[in-house]
């Protein structure tokens, strides 16, 4: 999606995000997202600011005002939204604290980012406060044409999860620290779904099911987890990715489907 530069953007918009942020005196664009048409690090003379965006017009930006909402729940582990400026010149512009020289986490075994990744994601998020109020969408509501409702009735809760934390959503910056970034998929459900998804992503990127299996049960969210809720939560994401992938057969979306399929593999047996 990401096509519009920071000169493409409207004159008035730009003027706008200078009286929050001061002049511009450099622009550098921004790769990896799926979520923004724009996305852009601005710099000042004293500061940094990530500049994401999407036309009032495009549906999606619905995704930056859920952002925004969320954004008092998380920023001890995702960086703070400091601005959201809904309409402004026909764009629906959002303000974040940019990550210094980051660069996306390496989950694959060995990687000097899993210790931080695991503090981040497996610990950290599962002291989430409860985002009811402020988050209108569950789980198994979102899910639900993934699941029978059995199954997802185990994956409901009230903790806000991020739910698409591949790793160009884990940001790591020029000191080490893992940031959750892009909340634009908020809902609420289960603490240990978040820790759940990122291990589907580690079996993805070369750890064998056991392995990601005991780095999913370390911490205390996947310790809390029952047996047959990991089961339940095994069966939905496979059905989930396996749609994802017959839809669309990218690379990486039949290896997250395989590994899906072989943590359900695994739990069956």
């Amino acid at each position: 999606m990401i096509g519009t530069s920071w000169e493409q953007l409207p004159g008035a918009a730009r003027v706008a995000v200078e009286v929050l942020t001061g002049p511009v005196v450099k622009a550098e664009p921004v790769g990896g997202g799926l979520n923004h048409a724009l996305a852009v690090v601005v710099h000042t003379d004293v500061d940094s600011v990530f500049v994401k965006g999407l036309p009032v017009a495009d549906r999606r930006a619905r995704r930056q005002e859920r952002e925004a909402a969320v954004s008092q729940l998380v920023d001890d582990v995702g960086p703070r939204v400091r601005w959201h400026l809904p309409d402004v010149a026909g764009w629906n512009l959002l303000g974040v604290d940019a990550v210094n020289r980051a660069r996306h986490a390496d989950l694959r075994p060995g990687s000097p980012d899993l210790p931080e990744v695991t503090w981040r994601v497996a610990w950290e998020l599962g002291r989430r406060r409860p985002g009811r109020g402020v988050v209108d969408e569950r789980i198994e509501r979102r899910w639900a044409e993934y699941g029978d409702p059995a199954d997802l009735a185990l994956l409901a809760g009230e903790q806000v999860l991020h739910t698409d934390l591949r790793p160009d959503n884990l940001l790591v910056g020029v000191d080490g620290r893992v940031w959750l970034v892009d909340w634009a998929w908020p809902a609420l459900g289960a603490a240990w779904l978040d820790p759940a998804i990122v291990t589907l992503w580690m079996i993805a990127h070369g750890h064998t099911v056991e392995e990601a299996q005991e780095w999913f049960r370390a911490g205390p969210a996947g310790q809390r987890a029952s047996a047959s809720a990991v089961s339940a939560f095994c069966r939905v994401a496979a059905r989930q990715w396996e749609v994802i992938a017959d839809q669309d057969p990218a690379p990486w979306k039949r290896q997250l489907a395989d590994a899906a399929a072989g943590w359900r593999a695994h739990r069956r047996a």
